[in-house]
């Protein structure tokens, strides 16, 4: 074939300007060894970096620092141990073998659910800040978080957080710095606050990052580990329930109660009916919550406290009829619900009803006569009260102003820290009621100024008697330490207030419903008054 000079066979181009394809016989083409080297380094490291190139387009550079490869190492590590212990618990492994495959374990769909559960693993994993976004400078990613004042921009925390993270440097402190402001401002500036974290999926993002940073695992979020005390693991699981149930994610808080791995799933459930009275769709949402669980594979301990103490506190609380009653016979199937039967009759839709709150309060004035002590824990203490507060209107409302008394005096008898009073303040007030002299303000309307405070004041006091009614971590570890002692101290300034209030209305009470109830002590009524 013939040859041209100074041009060679490969870059031919034909007349039409488009490169022309020859078939050359390599026998006569003599090519010299350093040349057919650098032509073989020159085409290496052409595919090189037509490789990186490429590499980078589908996925940034992994970290190359040592301590962004420590993290990256720990990702890895927490999340497919996550998923070991989700998905093939040591509990199960540990069980005697049977003789006879289990057809829900033959490979039919699980391998299916399982694909899709790997695929979401990866997904989550590749979705880290980590590996998807570039870390800003380092003077940025070390500098320190300050609290954001009003107005709240929900996106700057996020990017804070994200920051921190794509840097390696995240820690579970950082975490509970942006969810406490996220917090606060959910209590100050709710509105805007709840339509941001909508927006934004604020709670679905924060979850994925604590699944895959590396610092704390979700397992430490849901009950105490070594990276979380009990006060922030319960602090930033409130939070996150919080979040999701306002993205209307509320799957995800199911998922959780229906782990394998041993975590406060009572406290969670308890956190759930709250967050749908306060942020999702009412106290009837809350009810089908606590009517369905048991279909949705949550058999544990179910707290009827966010609903009790919400329709105590509440103006005008709205649940369907049909709802309402199922709500209520699923109470009295069970002994434990005597309390909440007895608060939630007072608001049937057919007419409140007194026999059972009157039987409640006739079998704790046994309890205490038999005993000496009053069976209510530290967190219905409050929820008592105003029970009783609304039983004695009810009673009034109806003419029984010997039971109302009888029920007040009660209250007052053994909640007299609930109501600020002293024993002796108490004694002095009961022997000066015998002479007093008779008001022209009413029975009726002294009560309603009675319940209208302390109405508020359980309203006031709702978020921290609501939460964590099973005392799984501590009473009060729903809120911060600030807002706790804030909160306590502005319940005891209105109780004191409640209790000077309540001692005017038994002042003024009828003399003689007030005799009888003192002559009959609360022990020996035995029998319902008629």
């Amino acid at each position: 074939m013939e040859r041209y000079e100074g041009d060679s066979p490969l870059n031919r181009t034909s007349r039409s300007g488009y490169p022309t394809i020859h078939i050359v016989n390599t026998k006569h083409i003599s090519i010299p060894p350093l040349a057919g080297l650098a032509l073989t380094m020159q085409a290496t490291h052409s595919l090189s970096s037509s490789f990186r190139a490429l590499a980078s387009k589908i996925h940034p550079q992994l970290p190359l620092t040592p301590r962004e490869s420590s993290q990256l190492l720990g990702i890895l590590t927490t999340s497919f141990n996550k998923q070991l212990d989700l998905h093939h618990p040591t509990t199960l492994a540990n069980a005697a073998p049977s003789s006879q495959p289990d057809p829900s374990r033959l490979p039919t769909l699980n391998h299916l659910s399982a694909a899709v559960s790997a695929n979401d693993h990866l997904s989550s994993l590749l979705s880290s800040p980590l590996l998807s976004k570039k870390p800003r400078s380092a003077s940025f990613s070390k500098s320190t978080f300050e609290p954001i004042t009003a107005p709240f921009h929900l996106q700057r925390q996020l990017r804070w957080l994200e920051d921190k993270i794509a840097s390696a440097s995240v820690t579970v402190d950082d975490f509970a710095a942006a969810l406490r402001n996220i917090r606060t401002a959910l209590a100050t500036h709710p509105g805007t606050t709840i339509k941001a974290i909508k927006d934004s999926s604020a709670g679905s993002k924060v979850l994925r990052w604590i699944r895959t940073s590396g610092r704390t695992s979700e397992k430490d979020i849901m009950s105490a580990g070594k990276l979380t005390g009990p006060r922030v693991s319960t602090f930033l699981r409130n939070t996150l329930i919080d979040m999701l149930v306002i993205q209307d994610r509320q799957d995800s808080v199911w998922h959780w109660l229906n782990y394998t791995i041993q975590i406060p799933k009572s406290s969670i459930f308890s956190r759930l009916l709250f967050a749908e009275i306060q942020f999702g769709s009412g106290v009837e949402a809350a009810m089908l919550a606590f009517l369905d669980a048991p279909s949705r594979g949550y058999l544990g301990s179910r707290s009827t406290a966010s609903i009790v103490s919400h329709y105590l506190s509440a103006a005008s609380p709205t649940a369907s009829s049909d709802v309402f009653l199922r709500f209520l016979d699923t109470l009295r199937s069970k002994q434990e619900n005597s309390f909440s039967c007895a608060v939630m009759s007072l608001f049937h839709p057919g007419g409140p009803s007194f026999k059972e709150g009157m039987a409640y309060v006739t079998a704790q004035s046994n309890r205490v006569m038999a005993t000496g002590q009053i069976d209510v824990g530290p967190t219905w203490r409050r929820q008592h009260v105003a029970f009783y507060l609304k039983l004695a209107r009810t009673l009034l409302s109806v003419g029984q102003t010997e039971n109302a008394v009888f029920v007040l005096r009660f209250a007052q008898e053994h909640f007299p820290r609930e109501l600020g009073i002293e024993e002796k303040q108490l004694e002095l007030e009961s022997r000066i009621s015998e002479s007093a002299s008779k008001s022209s303000t009413s029975e009726e309307e002294n009560l309603q100024q009675l319940e209208g405070l302390f109405a508020t004041d359980v309203n006031d006091s709702n978020n921290d008697s609501n939460n964590d009614s099973n005392n799984d971590s501590n009473n009060d570890s729903n809120n911060d330490s600030n807002n706790d002692s804030n909160n306590d101290s502005k319940f005891l300034t209105g109780q004191s207030r409640l209790g000077r209030l309540s001692n005017l209305w038994m002042t003024h009470s009828t003399k003689r419903a007030f005799n009888r109830a003192l002559i009959f002590p609360a022990g020996i009524r035995t029998q319902l008054p008629g």
